[in-house]
């Protein structure tokens, strides 16, 4: 009982552990950008001062839907036996490419293309015992086209914090095979979407590269319920999507 105890509480502070497991990873950064090597002399001198970078990306990302209930679930009789409704994180990565345009000094303007893979469930738990819980998925395979701006601090040898903001229009190419199988699970979301993003993160100097950790926040500005007549999605007014993402950022 104590095991499954811990178990639970991990599960409910799940999206915490990861925050703050992140933030660690990324604080930790200048540590190691301080070994003699690194330091010893300062490394991609007018890096910055082109007009045009290139890079690529990659990301790991934990997604999930905010829900926004409606009142057939306090009302209806078809809920009787419905105990709660959550949405878990389910976790995807990215690939990408970067181009970044410099504004100002300090300023810059960041595309981000990339493939996302998403994952979105939400877990019907029931209070008769007969009854099983549910869980319903839905995956998306999508083309992100992250617009940000970047705002960055003082070099100081090798190293510099920023912080970005912007918007990300999102495309939905998932195939006809994986949307079947959407519809078939019963959640129904569209895969289209427009999300505010919000991040920092660090650039650190090499002698060949620049290498720039970065945790961003998404959140979903449309509406991705699809359908919220069928048995599933009868529950909700609305369903946003959002996620925290770890980007490792090579140009």
């Amino acid at each position: 009982m104590q095991t499954a105890n811990i178990w639970n509480k991990l599960h409910l502070y799940r999206y915490k552990i990861i925050v703050f497991t992140l933030l660690g990873l990324l604080s930790q950064a200048p540590a190691f950008g301080q070994s003699p090597v690194t330091y010893s002399r300062e490394n991609l001198v007018g890096y910055d001062d082109r007009l045009l970078t290139y890079g690529f990306t990659l990301g790991i990302h934990s997604s999930a839907l905010r829900l926004k209930y409606a009142d057939s679930f306090v009302n209806d009789a078809a809920f009787a036996d419905v105990a709660n409704i959550t949405a878990p994180n389910g976790f995807g990565f990215s690939i990408g490419f970067l181009g970044s345009l410099r504004l100002a000094q300090y300023l810059d303007l960041r595309l981000m293309p990339k493939v996302g893979f998403y994952q979105y469930s939400i877990d019907y738990q029931y209070t008769t015992v007969d009854t099983p819980d549910k869980t319903f998925f839905a995956d998306f395979t999508t083309i992100d086209l992250p617009l940000l701006f970047k705002y960055k601090s003082e070099r100081r040898k090798n190293f510099r914090m920023f912080y970005v903001a912007g918007v990300s229009p999102t495309i939905d190419v998932t195939g006809k095979k994986q949307r079947e199988e959407n519809e078939e699970e019963g959640l129904q979301l569209a895969g289209d979407n427009l999300s505010l993003e919000v991040g920092f993160g660090t650039d650190l100097y090499f002698p060949l590269f620049k290498f720039s950790p970065e945790i961003r926040y998404s959140y979903g500005l449309v509406n991705v319920l699809k359908n919220n007549r069928n048995e599933v999605g009868m529950a909700f007014d609305r369903m946003n999507t959002q996620s925290i993402a770890l980007y490792l950022i090579f140009n």
